[in-house]
């Protein structure tokens, strides 16, 4: 429902975060409180973000799954049908579910003596933009419970098109190209939107004094995306594997029966070529160790550049959990 592309996105956002704080300002029975509340001032911007994550998330897991896909010898209808389970109705009612015990402990928050209202000067008693206020609470952890589903769903989907199909080209252009790299990028681009928003939510808590369940969101989805970096990593591997294996398997027999014919020939070992056919059979066997040599190195490379860019970016969210373990929580 939220634009893909950054200015009509913004403004979108832009407009619902303002809409929402303008309505609580009419809906505040002591207005002068509520200009005066950090929370309804931290909480546009707050609302805004979350709305951008969802987004940007979407956009990165759903682009991320078909350009993997596309590399497979696959049905593109199965990649669409998956996409839509995911991020469609079902993909909705999974969040759904996962929010709501969050947002009771919202409710009950509010209903508690703990909670001092900002939109009232009247002790204990609540307003009505109180109630926007968990709306918007309620609204904030709809969106990160949706984030959750789309790195889980799709983490799945290509656990199942790893284990099901091949890929499409042959494993020197797969790994030349990278053409595995897509599923490692969701995860690796999910931890860049991750720091960005664990920026977010540091300002928000220190700015509204807020509590440690507001860190709930990051951390759960700072472990799903590590979780979904990992086993696809390690199918990749495994698979890519089987497919060097063969590869350098037939290359280096193209180069043994190649030293063999010369030596056949010659009776010498190795036997300087001497015709135009023994120079082009040697030049090949140069040429197929060279490929053996470079299939070998790209293969000890493959997504370690990933795998760091998700461990350092993982690194912020992870010291929002030892910094309140620090503090007693």
């Amino acid at each position: 429902m939220l634009p893909r592309t950054p200015v009509p996105l913004f403004a979108v956002v832009a407009g619902l975060a303002i809409g929402c704080w303008l309505a609580g300002f009419l809906l505040a029975e002591d207005r002068a409180r509520f200009l005066a509340s950090r929370e309804w001032q931290a909480q546009p911007f707050y609302f805004a973000v979350h709305l951008v994550v969802v987004r940007l998330f979407v956009t990165t897991y759903a682009g991320g799954y078909l350009a993997g896909y596309r590399a497979l010898v696959a049905p593109p209808a199965e990649a669409d049908r998956r996409s839509r389970f995911v991020l469609g109705p079902a993909g909705l009612a999974t969040a759904l579910l996962l929010a709501a015990p969050l947002c009771v402990l919202d409710v009950l928050h509010v209903q508690s003596a703990e909670y001092r209202s900002a939109t009232t000067a009247n002790p204990g008693a609540l307003g009505a933009a109180d109630w926007l206020l968990v709306s918007l609470w309620t609204a904030e952890w709809i969106a990160t419970a949706y984030v959750w589903v789309v790195i889980a769903g799709f983490l799945a989907a290509s656990l199942h098109a790893l284990d099901k199909y091949e890929f499409r080209d042959p494993v020197l252009k797969v790994l030349r190209e990278r053409q595995y790299r897509p599923f490692l990028l969701m995860s690796a681009r999910g931890a860049t939107i991750l720091l960005g928003f664990t920026a977010a939510s540091g300002l928000y808590v220190l700015y509204a004094s807020g509590e440690t369940s507001d860190y709930i969101g990051l951390w759960v989805t700072a472990g799903l995306l590590l979780f979904g970096f990992v086993p696809p990593w390690m199918r990749l591997r495994a698979r890519i594997s089987a497919l060097v294996r063969v590869e350098t398997d037939r290359l280096s027999r193209q180069v043994e029966e190649s030293m063999q014919r010369a030596r056949a020939a010659t009776g010498e070992d190795p036997a300087p070529p001497r015709t135009i056919e023994e120079l082009g059979e040697r030049m090949q066997s140069a040429f197929a160790l060279l490929r053996i040599e470079q299939i070998e190195r790209m293969h000890g490379d493959l997504g370690r550049t990933e795998v760091q860019a998700v461990i350092l970016r993982l690194l912020a969210p992870i010291a929002t959990v030892a910094w309140r373990l620090v503090r007693g929580g």
